[in-house]
């Protein structure tokens, strides 16, 4: 495997329980509905969720490119704590909430922004939905 070789480790690639097809299906429709003309959906096997992001500094295998993008800090992945962390996590299985948040809920933060701000997005011609 190549150096330069990302990894992330996703949950429903492929095969999706009925429910959650019928929630993708809804939400595509809907943006496709929103954004006439510059929505194109992907295909159902191919839409996933991110749990945890390994990518890595482009020439090292081990440094962590997300801390050294947002937090100027050179760290090690340590992917035998990542694994035990989601063995162990008492939260399975994962509940996922999908927008509908309050101003004043920030039970957590993506890129420094509370959900109600950040629950969805449009990143360049990649619609975002965070839970």
């Amino acid at each position: 495997m190549s150096p330069d070789t990302q990894h992330t480790l996703v949950a429903y690639y492929g095969a999706k329980p009925s429910r959650l097809v019928e929630l993708l299906n809804n939400c595509q429709q809907l943006l496709a509905e929103q954004c006439p003309g510059r929505f194109q959906p992907y295909a159902l096997p191919q839409l996933h969720a991110t749990l945890v992001g390994l990518e890595h500094v482009p020439g090292t295998r081990a440094l962590n490119r997300n801390f050294k993008l947002l937090r100027g800090e050179s760290r090690r992945m340590d992917i035998s704590g990542y694994t035990q962390e989601l063995e162990s996590w008492p939260g399975w299985p994962v509940r996922i909430r999908f927008g509908g948040f309050l101003p004043q809920q920030s039970a957590f933060a993506s890129l420094d922004r509370a959900p109600y701000h950040s629950s969805f997005g449009i990143y360049g011609d990649i619609p975002v939905i965070t839970g």
